[in-house]
């Protein structure tokens, strides 16, 4: 059977609401245009089929994936390839997830994302040194990208796989970190402390290891004067600071140190007794979907795309089935969110879910969400590389209201780079 005499069979099961039937039927014509290299029509008809499965198979993503790839739409097929990962690992099927991975870093060799995704697999499979390098790799990425956050926790993650290996400290030291933490690292690396470094100890009430520090001074550089005298009446503050202050601490270990990395990055509260005022926070799952909704507002307007995404993510089944207008609006920032992060895929996705298989028929959504969602789709149309189906979004917005934003402009540069 070829693959429009399937199509007429799609038709019959579409009419019967037999979608399930239908998406399969939408992967077969899909891979025999694959098979005859139309590689567009295997791309519409892969497409047709991922919204109908009720559970996705990874192989129609890598099948959409190759497709992209064999048009050269290399950004396209990065995001494609990103599902069949996520579906991979879920299923714990670590080579093909592997394999993934490192097709994804050819797509796009500068990117962190494929480097961690291999790192934890690795860790997955037991080989703690490739993923120790991999980590390292995702590390230098992330920093070249200025994700300094992004970097400290790839780089936490090497650290804890080889808490010993001085290169990683010496990174570590070159991060914006916590004074305390970098004194801690002076210690643990052995560098020579210079009488600042003492100093600094000390002022962070870090007795013991002020002392060891001065004393350290007294014993390899006797011949500075000055820094012996300065040593010396340390020492002496030490000892009065002990007579009030009681107690002593233990050197700092690799252990301490992951702890006051966890603690920075959020993993760990501090459980130290506190003289401030204790205030109570309401749990964000706790909070209406509302609330949720303004806070994602608010970590999107910081830039913080993916936590805005998963706040998103949660705030979905407190919305009302009837609350059409709420859950428009949770779209297209979702949708909005997807975009500015580059996730071009998910947000294809779900703005053509919410304009084309809501509740609603498309005429009767209200114009101005209707227009804002055709709009953003075609951003993410256009900076995902497909051309015709940003151009056909523009259009549709055109004919209702030909002086919406600037898509007179927009629609202008897309002919061009059509026609080039």
């Amino acid at each position: 059977m070829d693959e429009y005499a399937l199509l007429d069979e799609i038709s019959e099961f579409l009419k019967q609401k037999k979608y399930s039937d239908a998406a399969y039927l939408y992967q077969k014509v899909g891979d025999l245009f694959f098979k005859k290299n139309s590689y567009k029509k295997a791309i519409a008809a892969y497409e047709k089929a991922i919204p109908w499965f009720s559970s996705l198979d990874p192989a129609l993503y890598l099948s959409l994936a190759s497709a992209y790839e064999h048009l050269h739409l290399n950004f396209s097929a990065y995001e494609v390839f990103k599902k069949a990962l996520e579906l991979f690992l879920k299923n714990h099927a670590f080579d093909q997830a592997l394999e993934i991975s490192m097709r994804m870093n050819t797509l796009n060799p500068n990117d962190f994302f494929s480097h961690e995704k291999m790192g934890e697999i690795y860790v997955e499979l037991g080989h703690t040194a490739e993923a120790f390098q991999e980590f390292k790799l995702a590390h230098e990425k992330a920093i070249a990208q200025n994700l300094y956050s992004k970097a400290l926790l790839l780089l936490y993650y090497a650290f804890k796989l080889f808490p010993k290996n001085r290169d990683i400290w010496k990174k570590l030291r070159t991060l914006n970190l916590e004074k305390h933490n970098l004194a801690k690292l002076d210690i643990l690396l052995g560098k020579p402390p210079e009488i600042e470094q003492a100093k600094l100890l000390e002022e962070e009430n870090l007795l013991d290891d002020a002392q060891k520090a001065y004393e350290t001074i007294l014993k390899k550089i006797p011949q500075q004067e000055e820094a012996h005298q300065k040593a010396k009446e340390g020492l002496a503050r030490i000892d009065k600071q002990k007579e009030i202050f009681f107690g002593q601490k233990e050197s700092p270990s690799p252990e301490d140190l992951i702890r006051s990395l966890e603690e920075d990055l959020g993993f760990l509260v501090s459980k130290k007794e506190t003289s401030a005022p204790i205030y109570l926070h309401t749990p964000l799952e706790e909070l209406s979907a509302d609330a949720l909704y303004d806070v994602a507002i608010a970590y999107k307007e910081m830039g913080l795309f993916s936590e805005a995404i998963s706040l998103l993510q949660k705030t979905t089944n407190k919305i009302p089935q009837t609350d059409f207008l709420k859950q428009l609006n949770h779209s297209l920032l979702m949708g909005m969110c997807y975009l500015e992060n580059r996730e071009f895929f998910n947000a294809i996705s779900i703005l053509e879910k919410t304009l084309y298989q809501n509740t609603l028929s498309f005429d009767k959504l209200p114009k101005e969400q209707r227009l804002a969602l055709l709009y953003v789709l075609s951003q993410a149309f256009e900076l995902s590389g497909n051309m015709s189906k940003a151009l056909s979004c523009l259009r549709q917005i055109e004919k209702e209201d030909k002086y919406y934003r600037d898509i007179a402009d927009k629609i202008r540069k897309i002919r061009t780079k059509i026609t080039s």
